[in-house]
Order: C-alpha cells, then sequence, then structure tokens
C-alpha cells in the first residue's frame, strides 16, 4: 500500500496543473487592456464631439450675427483710377445685410470683370470684417469713333467710356463697324499696336505725328499725318510692315513734293522702290 501511495499525486503541487492555469491570467489581462482602449477611443470622440460643437457655433456665429453683417463701408478698393467706388460698390449692393461669409466672392469677381475698364480683379475676406477688392484697370491706346462719340479702346479691342476727369492724347483709329466681333477688333488693333511700336522704335516718337489711323484694311495701315494746318494733313498708305522705314522715306521727301504739288492728298509707300503720289486737284 505504501507503494501505491507514492503513485498518488498531490493536486496542489503538481507543476502541470499550474500551467493550465496561466491561459486565465491571459485572458484577464487582455480584457482590462481592450477596456482601457475603449476608454481612450471614447475619451477621443467625446474630445471630437466638443470641437466639432464649437466649430459649429462659431460657423453660426458668424454667419447670423450682426456683428459681421455687410455693408458697402465694409468694401476696401484699390487699384482703381478711371472706375469709381461706386461702380465697384454697385456690384455688391445684394449683399448689404448679408454676413460677409454668405458672399459669394468668386461670383463678385466675375461680376466686376464685367465692368469694361476692369481687365481683371482679386475678392478677398479679410477680418474681422472687411471684403477686399482689387483691380487692375485696362490701358487704353486710343480714340475709337462710335455711335455716340468718341471713346477709347485698349489693345485687346475693348471700347472704353471716356472717364469725365482724364486727358489723353492717342490718334483715332478707324475702320470699324458697330457689328465687329471683339475678335476682330482685337486684330486690327495688333496692326495698331505694331505700327505705333515700330514708329516710336529707336526713340524717333514718330506716332506723335498722327492724328488719325484707318484700320479698315488689315493689309494696308493708313495714316493721316498732321500738317502745316488742319486742311494740310496728308493720308500716307504704309502696308502692313516696315513702317518705320516707309515713314522716314515720307519725311525725306515730303518737303520737295510740296513744292511740287500745292496740296497733297496721299502718298502710297507699300512698294518696294515706287512712290505713288496723289496730289489734291481740286
Amino acid at each position: 500500500m505504501p507503494e501505491d501511495d507514492d503513485r498518488v499525486l498531490d493536486v496542489e503541487d503538481s507543476p502541470y496543473l499550474r500551467r493550465q492555469r496561466q491561459p486565465e491570467v491571459r485572458r484577464s489581462r487582455l480584457n482590462r487592456r481592450t477596456t482601457a482602449g475603449l476608454k481612450k477611443v471614447l475619451l477621443v470622440m467625446a474630445a471630437l464631439a466638443v470641437v466639432c460643437l464649437a466649430a459649429w457655433r462659431a460657423v453660426r456665429f458668424g454667419l447670423d450675427d450682426p456683428l459681421f453683417a455687410f455693408s458697402t463701408k465694409h468694401l476696401e478698393i484699390a487699384g482703381s483710377n478711371y472706375v469709381s467706388s461706386r461702380q465697384i460698390a454697385e456690384k455688391f449692393a445684394g449683399d448689404v445685410g448679408r454676413s460677409i461669409f454668405r458672399i459669394p466672392l468668386e461670383r463678385r469677381r466675375v461680376m466686376l470683370e464685367e465692368i469694361s475698364w476692369i481687365e481683371s480683379a482679386a475678392v478677398a475676406r479679410v477680418w474681422p470684417g472687411l471684403i477686399r477688392v482689387r483691380v487692375r484697370e485696362r490701358v487704353p491706346v486710343a480714340f475709337i469713333k462710335t455711335a455716340t462719340g468718341l471713346a477709347l479702346i485698349d489693345g485687346q479691342g475693348v471700347v472704353l467710356e471716356r472717364p469725365a476727369r482724364a486727358n489723353f492724347t492717342f490718334p483715332i483709329v478707324t475702320g470699324f463697324s458697330e457689328r465687329d466681333t471683339l475678335e476682330a477688333r482685337r486684330d486690327r488693333m495688333r496692326v495698331y499696336l505694331a505700327l505705333i511700336e515700330d514708329l516710336d522704335r529707336d526713340g524717333g516718337h514718330y506716332s506723335l505725328d498722327i492724328s488719325e489711323v484707318d484700320l479698315s484694311d488689315p493689309e494696308d495701315a493708313r495714316i493721316l499725318v498732321a500738317g502745316r494746318d488742319a486742311h494740310d494733313a496728308v493720308l500716307v498708305h504704309l502696308g502692313n510692315s516696315n513702317f518705320l522705314p516707309r515713314y522716314r522715306t515720307y519725311l525725306a521727301h515730303i518737303a520737295q513734293w510740296r513744292q511740287q504739288f500745292k496740296k497733297i492728298q496721299s502718298v502710297d509707300l507699300r512698294y518696294e522702290r515706287q512712290i505713288i503720289v496723289n496730289p489734291d486737284r481740286r
């Protein structure tokens, strides 16, 4: 019997049975870690909810509080010389009383660029309650005859109203039609700009001699050169290139031609080694 007693193992002292309890310890630790992780997630979500609520309240404050109600005195305008502040403010007339945060800036920019004098515009909000408008105005280069009188025109063919208080010294361009598209006017103005640039090359400033430029034929820029008086002007055909050399030819011979003819109606310089002088027979 003692031998049989030696084979009996004490349950409490068995190392194998103690090892079988370890998974229960691991599961307990895992549960504690999972619980801690969930608490962290809940804390983060609660913090985000607080931030979102604060942001929502801030947005509603900006959109609805009378502090941010727009009026034209909140307009800051820069870059305008010939466009009046009134013209610019008119584009924001529908926004008066509205929160500045509700003003559609891109739409207002497009509306500003519909003003003929404005080539480009930028509109921005400036804290705490300003709308800043910066414009770049068009640069006129000539006068143009319209149905209502003389207007201005820029190098892109855009017709501009004459400002009330501004003095310009430009030639008058003719040869346009009321039915001309912007593209058609732009093409003719390219000829005009090339002509003026060439005549003023090398510091000659010969464009100051011109009172009128006829652009009806893009292949022949015709200039009206001022004479000794208003009745002594000469129409000079310069073609579509070599404007400066041809005009210098005119200057070199005009005194001689005036001695030969009492009055000269036109001079055609478009042809190589040939000058056609058309005297006025009246």
